[in-house]
């Protein structure tokens, strides 16, 4: 059986039910802390599926996201890129949104820079409702098999997604980054960026978050 690795850390809220998922769909699951991973970071590598669930890793200190994308990126870069470039499966959701962009790992690096980040809502407040999604058609496994709109809830305070170069919107299909019609969303206003993106995968579509 292909083996997940749901991945806990301190404020991580949401991973019983994200590793609950994982086993649904067939995988065999285990739920890691990431003081597990970093004493032995080649544990990565038996894995086929890394999930990073919702919630709020160490409090959002220094940003939401953060720390734990600092962790990953420190401690475990060379296991997380090698996993990557296998062409193993990941999976950020909410915070890990935050989490894989603020690492660097999405929507990808350009002669090593990081090319996104999440900022303040556009509303200037907390986020926290339900919101309906329209999908479009792209290469990403996570959502190709979506024909209809889906609706899921949002918590968020950093939920503004911002390029270094706005330009680079022109080419979201390389990107695989979904402005303008993915996301439609119910009064209040839309919390995030204009335009809108609430989901981006890396471009062969293995890597994604939402």
């Amino acid at each position: 059986m292909t083996r997940a690795l749901v991945l806990r850390a301190p404020g991580i809220n949401c991973d019983r039910e994200t590793a609950h998922a994982c086993r649904l769909v067939g995988f065999e699951t285990d739920l890691l802390h990431i003081n597990q991973l970093l004493q032995a970071p080649e544990r990565l590598l038996d894995y086929a599926f890394l999930v990073i669930p919702g919630g709020f890793s160490y409090g959002d200190d220094l940003g939401a996201g953060t720390l734990l994308a600092k962790n990953l990126t420190i401690h475990l870069g060379p296991q997380l890129h090698q996993f990557i470039d296998e062409g193993r499966l990941v999976l950020g959701i909410c915070n890990g949104f935050q989490v894989l962009v603020r690492a660097g790992l999405l929507p990808g690096h350009v002669a090593n820079a990081a090319v996104a980040s999440l900022t303040d809502n556009m509303s200037a407040q907390f986020e926290s409702r339900w919101v309906t999604l329209g999908v479009e058609i792209s290469m990403c496994i996570f959502t190709q098999w979506i024909k209809r709109p889906i609706e899921l809830p949002v918590a968020h305070g950093e939920g503004q997604f911002v390029l270094a170069d706005v330009a680079m919107l022109a080419h979201r299909c390389r990107w695989c980054i979904h402005p303008h019609r993915e996301v439609m969303l119910s009064i209040p206003l839309i919390p995030m960026a204009q335009p809108v993106i609430s989901r981006a995968c890396a471009m062969h579509g293995e890597m994604s978050l939402a």
